[in-house]
């Protein structure tokens, strides 16, 4: 969960790492809530949830190189889809 997050410059959500990792969305709710409570991520604005830097950085510098670009793959297909819903929600 961690790797997936640390794929996100800014704040995440549960849905977002719901997709990246194929976790279901009420488990994913309940794991990052256990990462809150050990301090591990913060919440964010909105129902979402950040990484402090520096754990990030860590969990780039020891993730596997193979599968931390597989989930940049899918953190970049997660953000076209969310474009694409943000779009036709604008019009």
């Amino acid at each position: 969960i961690l790797m997936a997050g640390s794929v996100f410059e800014g704040d995440f959500t549960a849905d977002g790492l719901s997709y990246l990792t194929g976790a279901q969305l009420g488990g994913m709710e309940y794991l990052l809530e256990g990462l809150v409570k050990r301090s591990l991520i913060f919440r964010g604005r909105d129902r979402t949830f950040r990484i402090h830097p520096l754990i990030r950085a860590y969990v780039r510098s020891v993730s596997d190189g193979s599968e931390l670009e597989e989930m940049r793959r899918r953190h970049a297909r997660y953000m076209l889809r969310w474009v694409r819903k943000v779009k036709g929600e604008a019009k």
